[in-house]
């Protein structure tokens, strides 16, 4: 089995002022970007003086082009190269914000290495609740990612791999069949997915639509995800209307009143969301946002992966 080794190390200072890796990462500090004989990783780490260290690691050849990919890659996944702009300001016109900005600062909007892996996720969250789609997503990587030799890692399926699943290998998965029609579709396309970030979010995401079984949720996902888009809103989320409705003006709405709490937030209005978000995951709580119980999974449903 061959070893990974180190081919190149860069050093990159993040765009915006204050910047805290583990507030994109999480403890994640290791991501797959290929896998395989010709397995390609990136390594990440804080330097002192506030830059970002990357180290990409291979197991193959690693040609120059891969490697400059790679890195590029990288720069994404950290959201180095995002820029906050003017959204502290923003920020502090409302408490909630400017206290969740203050604790948050250092977030930036990351990007998936490839298109199709965000476009893979959303699909596969369609419809179902977060614990089923994380699951069936899971044991998508595990049965059809590529592995990297010498680690644990994994990295996730290729369109080109996706594109040759059976639709009934992948509702064994979990993952039902109007949504692996949609997942195929998008992995049959697996190049134009990836030029979409040639494109404006908005060209980008009217395009992701003219696919059977994408729509505004979706499509808003995926650029937010994948393009870095700021300011992308989840329209017709199970859950965000409501989240930054309470936590904006205290009384519980939907798609429209959601959209009307984040209009003074343009063009950062992701960045919002995102505050909310990482409030969940740190604080486990939104401020201002009572809690729910989540979404139940139906007993009866079927559940072809155990057998």
């Amino acid at each position: 089995m061959t070893a990974l080794r180190s081919v190149t190390r860069v050093r990159v200072m993040p765009r915006g002022g204050r910047y805290e890796l583990r507030l994109v990462l999480g403890r994640r500090r290791m991501r797959a970007l290929a896998g395989g004989d010709d397995a390609i990783v990136a390594s990440f780490s804080e330097d002192d003086d506030g830059q970002v260290a990357i180290e990409i690691l291979a197991a193959g050849a690693a040609p120059p082009e891969a490697v400059d990919r790679a890195i590029e890659q990288a720069i994404g996944i950290a959201g180095l190269d995002d820029d906050p702009g003017d959204f502290p300001r923003l920020a502090r016109a409302h408490p909630t914000l400017a206290r969740l900005h203050r604790r948050y600062e250092g977030a930036r909007l990351g990007r998936t290495a490839t298109v199709f892996e965000s476009f893979a996720a959303s699909v596969i969250e369609q419809l179902v609740t977060f614990d089923e789609a994380r699951a069936a997503r899971n044991r998508m990587v595990q049965r059809y990612g590529a592995r990297v030799p010498g680690s644990t890692l994994i990295a996730f399926p290729t369109a080109e791999a996706v594109a040759k699943i059976p639709a009934y290998d992948l509702r064994a998965l979990g993952v039902g069949l109007r949504r692996a029609t949609t997942l195929l579709q998008g992995a049959a396309r697996g190049r134009r997915l990836e030029a979409l970030r040639a494109r404006a979010p908005d060209d980008a995401m009217a395009a992701l639509q003219s696919l059977r079984g994408v729509g505004p949720w979706t499509a808003n996902k995926v650029a937010i995800e994948a393009l870095g888009h700021a300011d992308g809103v989840l329209v017709g989320d199970a859950g965000a209307p409501f989240v930054v409705t309470m936590a904006l003006t205290g009384l519980a709405g939907g798609d429209d009143e959601m959209l009307a709490c984040l209009e003074p937030y343009r063009p950062h209005r992701a960045r919002v969301l995102e505050l909310f978000h990482l409030a969940f995951v740190f604080e486990h709580a939104v401020p201002g946002v009572p809690r729910r119980a989540p979404p139940t999974i139906d007993p009866h449903r079927r559940r072809p992966w155990e057998g």
